[in-house]
């Protein structure tokens, strides 16, 4: 039972290890259909987002917020850090 306590909290620490947190900047939005249009650094990356019921991105169209997930915004717990200090969870993304 420890060894196995012992493998999950090193996997899930290294899990936080590899998370990016990058520029993202939200180019549009609609609450209605809790999704949203974001661009990723200077990449030049569009990902279309399904968001959280809770996340209200329409007020922040034009605005850069931080980006938390493992590889790419379709990673498992991504999520938004809006300027109004709420976290927006990240249910699907889809690259453009």
């Amino acid at each position: 039972m420890k060894a196995l306590f012992t493998v999950i909290a090193i996997a899930l620490i290294s899990s936080l290890s590899f998370a990016k947190i990058q520029k993202v900047k939200i180019l549009s939005a609609d609450d209605w259909k809790d999704s949203a249009v974001i661009e990723i650094g200077s990449h030049d990356e569009k990902w279309v987002l399904d968001v959280a019921i809770s996340c209200r991105l329409e007020q922040f169209v034009g605005v850069e917020v931080e980006g938390h997930w493992g590889i790419d915004p379709d990673s498992a717990g991504a999520e938004l850090n809006l300027p109004n200090g709420e976290d927006c969870k990240i249910w699907d993304a889809k690259k453009l």
